[in-house]
C-alpha cells in the first residue's frame, strides 16, 4: 500500500541549505519564504477556507508577520494554523504541497478528485 504522504525531498529554490529534520518541512519553507520575502515577492500560501466558495484562499507572504511552529500570524490580527495551509508556492513552483508531488495537485479552483480529498 502506498505511503499517506510522500517521503522523497521536497525541492526548494536554489542556493538554499538542505533542510532540517528538528522542525517540520512546511515550518521551515514557510520561515525561510518569509526571511526572504523581498527575493520571492510572489509566494503565497493556499488555505483552507471554510467562508470561500471554492474552500480555498490564497494568502500572499507578504501579509505574513510571523512564522510559529504550528500557525502563522497575519497583519490583521488573523491566525491560520498550519494545518490548513495545502500548498506553498514561490518564484512560479510549487515547493510544499499537502498529500502530493510539487507542481501537481491542487489549485485556485478548490478540491476536487485529482487531490484525492481522503489520501
Amino acid at each position: 500500500e502506498a505511503p499517506l504522504f510522500s517521503t522523497a525531498p521536497v525541492p526548494h529554490p536554489p542556493g538554499w541549505p538542505p533542510l532540517g529534520r528538528r522542525r517540520g518541512r512546511l515550518y521551515e519553507i514557510l520561515s525561510r519564504l518569509v526571511a526572504l520575502r523581498d527575493r520571492y515577492p510572489d509566494a503565497s500560501v493556499l488555505v483552507v477556507d471554510r467562508l470561500s466558495v471554492t474552500g480555498l484562499q490564497r494568502i500572499s507572504l507578504d501579509r505574513v508577520i510571523r512564522v510559529k511552529r504550528d500557525e502563522l500570524l497575519l497583519d490583521d490580527g488573523s491566525v491560520i494554523p498550519l494545518h490548513r495551509i495545502v500548498a506553498v508556492e514561490a518564484g512560479g513552483r510549487r515547493l510544499w504541497c499537502r498529500g502530493c508531488r510539487p507542481d501537481e495537485g491542487v489549485g485556485d479552483e478548490g478540491v476536487g478528485e485529482a487531490q484525492g480529498e481522503s489520501r
